[in-house]
């Protein structure tokens, strides 16, 4: 089975903060449910627990890197 990837827009993380705040995504729209977020930056992935909108997630885990606008992947769960 073939992995599936979501990666439109960008996405600001603040370092201690499960909060996934996203710009020019559409996440509820692409119907996003579950999966985890891959950053391009030093830093943990994080395994989404909800999908607030399609502007903001959730994460399980709280970022550990650097507060910034990041490139990312959401690899999504089959």
């Amino acid at each position: 089975m073939a992995t599936s990837y979501y990666s439109t827009g960008t996405i600001t993380l603040t370092n201690g903060s499960a909060v996934v705040t996203g710009t020019g995504t559409a996440w509820s729209t692409a119907l996003i449910a579950s999966g985890n977020i891959f950053v391009q930056a030093p830093g943990n992935p994080l395994p989404i627990a909800t999908v607030d909108s399609d502007t903001q997630i959730t994460a399980e885990l709280a970022w550990t890197g650097t507060t910034g606008t990041y490139s990312y992947q959401i690899q999504l769960d089959q």
